[in-house]
């Protein structure tokens, strides 16, 4: 009889496939890897995949993307502290931001 080896993605990874998914997402808490400096609740557009990086804590990769603020600003957010959300969000906050030159 066979052993059935079960793999399984850490939640990093996890959650780095649902932002390669979707392309606006809400800031919805502090990150737990890094702090982006970012309010919770703030819109923000993803402009490239995820890109993974050995980890000093764990087997696994970290997480970051790059994503635009709605002041137009580029930041590497961690995965973990993102959350998709409508478009709107990120166009309606846009709207009341001053954009960044």
């Amino acid at each position: 009889m066979k052993k059935q080896i079960k793999k399984t993605l850490d939640s990093h990874t996890k959650l780095a496939v649902v932002v390669a998914k979707y392309d606006y997402f809400i800031v919805s808490r502090e990150s737990l890897n890094e702090n982006c400096g970012l309010l919770a609740g703030t819109g923000v557009k993803k402009l490239r995949d995820p890109v993974g990086r050995p980890s000093r804590y764990w087997d696994n990769n970290y997480w970051n993307v790059l994503v635009q603020c709605p002041n137009g600003e580029t930041r590497k957010v961690c995965c973990d502290a993102l959350r998709p959300a409508s478009p709107s969000v990120f166009y309606s906050q846009k709207k009341v931001f001053p954009q960044v030159a």
